[in-house]
């Protein structure tokens, strides 16, 4: 099993622009058979030159819901929603917000990518 943030240089403020690609992809084409996991999957593969075969998709349920809906299955355009985001989160913060960091990379990977809707599986992992 291959792990996204084993091939990612830490610290940086982003996820997919600081993936090791390269040894990503010798490491899983030395397998036969292999699962990758981690945020922004789609993306990340396609960056890599590898195929997958079979996408599962886990949402977080609370409650009986996806407790991510709200932020990854959006149903208003994706910048009016952002900048939305970043006026609350600078409320808490006191302070200019101008980019969100992993989260805003995560929502604009689900907006384009859609992983949610195109998973072969959808596996439902309830928090307690």
């Amino acid at each position: 099993m291959f792990t996204l943030d084993d091939y990612l240089e830490r610290d940086k403020g982003g996820f997919l622009d600081f993936i090791d690609y390269q040894r990503l992809h010798a490491d899983v084409s030395a397998e036969e058979a292999y699962v990758i996991e981690g945020v922004c999957l789609l993306h990340a593969v396609q960056r890599a030159k590898l195929a997958i075969d079979t996408l599962v998709y886990v949402k977080r349920r609370h409650l009986g819901l996806w407790a991510d809906e709200r932020e990854l299955d959006l149903d208003e355009p994706l910048e009016d929603f952002l900048q939305n985001e970043r006026e609350l989160t600078a409320m808490v913060a006191c302070e200019p917000v101008t980019d969100l960091g992993l989260a805003e990379e995560v929502i604009r990977y689900h907006y384009t990518a859609r992983p949610h809707d195109n998973a072969h599986i959808v596996y439902f992992r309830d928090e307690h």
